[in-house]
């Protein structure tokens, strides 16, 4: 399972996944202080948009779908649609990031900025759920070309 090149690039994903519960998405700008936004669900004293609630949401669908797709090695028509649908979940959760403010502007926070390592992040997990699939694919295309040999 682990030998596999698409298993290592699902591990990525589960990484770049986790990544985003600690790395700053946005930052909250108050007059005498700033808030790093991340996609952990508990902020503090910011108040959070529905579009951080999506973002977490997606986000933790797309670290079960990984882990899923780990352990889905013998069902490898699976595995590769469960890619395919990381690439499309990755692409929305980076299109959340890049685009839609985490927090709402209130009198105490003058303004809320990107911060582009979560946008990062997510294009490097749409690269590596990508590459998973193609090596599934792969693989789905040596095991038919043996059983044509037999």
């Amino acid at each position: 399972m682990i030998q596999r090149k698409q298993t290592l690039f699902l591990l990525e994903l589960v990484f770049l996944s986790i990544a985003l519960f600690f790395v700053p998405a946005n930052i909250a700008i108050q007059t005498n202080n700033t808030y790093p936004i991340s996609l952990r669900p508990s902020i503090g004293n910011v108040v959070t948009t529905s579009w951080h609630t999506i973002a977490f949401v997606v986000n933790v669908l797309c670290l079960t779908l990984a882990l899923i797709s780990i352990f889905l090695f013998k069902k490898r028509l699976l595995q590769m649609r469960l890619c395919y649908l990381q690439v499309f979940l990755w692409l929305i959760l980076s299109a959340l990031l890049g685009f839609c403010p985490l927090a709402e502007k209130t009198q105490e926070i003058v303004a809320v900025q990107n911060n582009y390592f979560g946008l990062a992040i997510g294009l490097c997990a749409v690269i590596a759920a990508f590459f998973a699939a193609r090596f599934i694919k792969k693989d789905i295309e040596l095991l038919k070309s043996s059983d044509r040999i037999r």
